[in-house]
C-alpha cells in the first residue's frame, strides 16, 4: 500500500505475508505527504533482510497510527525526515525513525522478540515522548541511532513498564545515547559533534529484567566529542 498525497485515511488495512520463505520489503509506504491517518492496521511477516518494514514513512508531516497490530517484522515502523508522528495503542515491534521531529508513542506495547530488536525504540532528531508504553524483551527502551547520533530538544519517558528476560547484552538501558545494536566506540571520529537533549524527563518506570544485569536509567555515550553541559535532567519513581 503506497500513499503519496495529503489527507489520506486508511481504515483496517491488512498486509500479511503468508509465505515467509518469500521475504517482503514493506507493507505500507508513506512518501512526502501530510495528514495521514492509519486506523487499526494489521501487518505480519514483513521480514526482508535489511528492510522488512511494516510501515515506512519518508518526508511526512502529521502521521497518526491508531491501534496497530504489527508482528514479525524487522521494524514495525521506520522512516526518515518525519515531523509529528504519533502511534497510539496497539502492539508493535521495533520503532525506528531517523532525523525525526516530535514523535509521540502512547500506550503501545512494543515486543522485542527477534534478533533485530535489541532496542524497542531507535530515534534521532529532536523531541520524543514515550508515555504509557509496555516493552517486552530487548535490552534498551530508547537508543539514539548511531548514524546521525543526535537527539536534541525534549525527551519524555513517562509511566513505562519494561519486562525483559533477554540475555543478548549484559546491561539494560532505559535511555542510552548509542544504539546497542551498533555501539559507537571511544575511538570513532565524528566530523560533527552530536547534540544532546535540552530536557530529559524520566518518571514512573517499572522495570523487571534478568538478575545480574546492570541497569542504566540514563547513560551518556563513550565517544570523542567536545564537552557540553547537560540540559535539565529529571528522574523520579523508578521501580526495579
Amino acid at each position: 500500500i503506497i500513499v503519496e498525497r495529503d489527507a489520506v485515511t486508511l481504515n483496517n488495512p491488512a498486509v500479511i505475508n503468508q509465505d515467509v520463505s518469500v521475504p517482503v520489503k514493506k507493507a505500507i509506504g508513506l512518501s512526502y505527504c501530510a495528514d495521514t491517518i492509519i486506523n487499526r492496521p494489521v501487518i505480519n511477516n514483513i521480514n526482508f533482510d535489511g528492510a522488512g518494514y511494516g510501515i515506512i514513512a519518508t518526508g511526512t508531516i502529521g502521521v497518526v497510527i491508531n491501534d496497530p497490530q504489527i508482528d514479525n517484522c524487522r521494524h514495525a515502523f521506520s522512516g526518515a525526515y518525519n515531523v509529528d508522528v504519533t502511534i497510539n495503542l496497539g502492539t508493535t515491534g521495533v520503532i525506528d525513525d531517523h532525523w525525526g521531529s516530535r514523535m509521540v508513542i502512547n500506550q503501545t506495547t512494543i515486543k522485542c522478540t527477534n534478533a533485530n530488536s535489541v532496542s524497542g525504540i531507535l530515534y534521532a532528531g529532536s523531541d520524543i515522548t514515550i508515555k504509557g508504553v509496555t516493552q517486552v524483551g530487548g535490552n534498551s527502551l530508547l537508543g539514539i541511532r548511531t548514524d546521525p547520533m543526535t537527539l536534541r530538544g525534549r525527551v519524555v519517558i513517562d509511566d513505562v513498564k519494561i519486562i525483559s528476560n533477554s540475555s543478548a547484552v549484559g546491561n539494560f538501558y532505559v535511555f542510552g545515547l548509542s544504539s546497542l545494536a551498533s555501539v559507537v566506540s571511544k575511538g570513532d571520529v565524528m566530523t560533527v559533534d552530536p547534540e544532546l537533549p535540552d530536557y530529559i524527563y524520566i518518571n514512573n518506570i517499572d522495570i523487571s529484567v534478568n538478575n545480574g544485569k546492570t541497569l542504566y536509567i540514563y547513560r551518556t555515550p563513550d565517544i570523542n566529542m567536545t564537552y557540553k553541559d547537560f540540559g535539565e535532567l529529571y528522574i523520579k519513581d523508578v521501580n526495579t
